[in-house]
């Protein structure tokens, strides 16, 4: 049986993204640009996520979701990250951690971003 959600706080538990960073810690999983589409989506499997963080020389270059694997091998014959990957990044800085759940939705509905990726 579903259990309908019946408000914000249901759906997103933390008050801030540092409340989710506490509460969350755990090593990042990265992949590189150059790695293949079907190893990402293998370590995305194996880890259980959804969403990796794309680094190059120790630098966030990308991220690269599910969704941008399945349009872009399947739809478009791409076989490597960097040729799939979403490099339009948008990054927090480490004193907005105290931002509402409010406000992050806000910039994420504002920028058009689907999704977001905390550490």
């Amino acid at each position: 049986m579903l259990t309908r959600l019946r408000s914000l706080e249901q759906l997103m538990p933390f008050a801030t993204a540092g409340e989710l960073l506490l509460q969350k810690r755990q090593s990042v999983v990265t992949i590189s640009p150059g790695a293949s589409a079907i190893d990402a989506l293998r370590e995305m499997e194996e880890k259980d996520i959804g969403f990796l963080p794309v680094v190059e020389g120790g630098n966030l270059v990308g991220v690269l979701a599910e969704r941008d694997i399945a349009r872009g091998v399947i739809l478009r014959s791409r076989t490597l990250v960097r040729e799939i990957m979403t490099s339009e990044v948008y990054t927090v800085e480490s004193a907005s951690l105290a931002c509402s759940r409010c406000a992050s939705s806000q910039a994420l509905s504002s920028s058009g971003t689907r999704s977001s990726c905390a550490n």
